[in-house]
């Protein structure tokens, strides 16, 4: 069994039950001195940045958000899109509604998944 710590305050507007995934996905895309921009469907919120506080703070603060990831070069690994309270009461990650098809991504998705898939948060 897996257990999860997390901020139960953040990000502010999603749902409680999204919170964890989204706290441990940023977490992972910032291992390893990684970076993330966030692109809420309007304009870049977070650019480059590598503060898992500022990166939560600045989540769904639309009804969704496409998080991107980049190595510690700067070099592209995928986006992750997500669409916040789309079902997601019963089935936390159902909030990643998409992500790029590439070994990167699938990995981060499928940890994900074997730590949150099939609870109910």
């Amino acid at each position: 069994m897996t257990i999860v710590e997390f901020d139960t305050a953040l990000p502010e507007y999603a749902a409680p039950g999204e919170r964890p995934v989204l706290q441990l996905l940023v977490d992972m895309c910032l291992r390893d001195d990684g970076r993330v921009s966030v692109w809420d469907g309007e304009a870049m919120s977070v650019q480059g940045c590598n503060s898992k506080n500022n990166i939560l703070k600045n989540l769904a603060q639309t009804d969704m958000d496409q998080l991107e990831a980049f190595d510690k070069e700067g070099s592209y690994l995928g986006f992750f899109l997500l669409i916040y309270n789309n079902g997601s009461e019963g089935e936390p990650m159902v909030v990643i509604s998409d992500y790029s098809s590439n070994k990167w991504c699938d990995r981060v998705y499928h940890r994900l998944s074997e730590v949150f898939g099939g609870y109910e948060i």
